[in-house]
């Protein structure tokens, strides 16, 4: 979370892409839970390359659904099994 007061300066966008960059990882995938209704993350996280993938019904206390966002760090990840 960015404090409101800096928020939409890129600090975000930034920190997303730093954990990318950083992640030291044989995992093909990046997942994240976000509240269908936190439109202003969705959006950060589509522009960061993530898409939803499915959506959680009920998933947060209050009832709300979570889409699960996912981003392909390798290509080819799709496969059939």
């Amino acid at each position: 979370a960015v404090d409101p007061k800096y928020q939409r300066l890129g600090i975000a966008e930034y920190l997303m892409n730093y954990i990318e960059w950083e992640l030291v990882t044989d995992e093909d995938n990046m997942i994240l839970e976000v509240r269908t209704s936190n439109l202003p993350a969705i959006r950060l996280y589509e522009k960061v390359g993530f898409n939803v993938f499915f959506e959680r019904k009920n998933f947060y206390p209050d009832g709300e659904n979570a889409y699960v966002m996912i981003k392909f760090l390798k290509e080819g990840n799709l496969k059939d099994e």
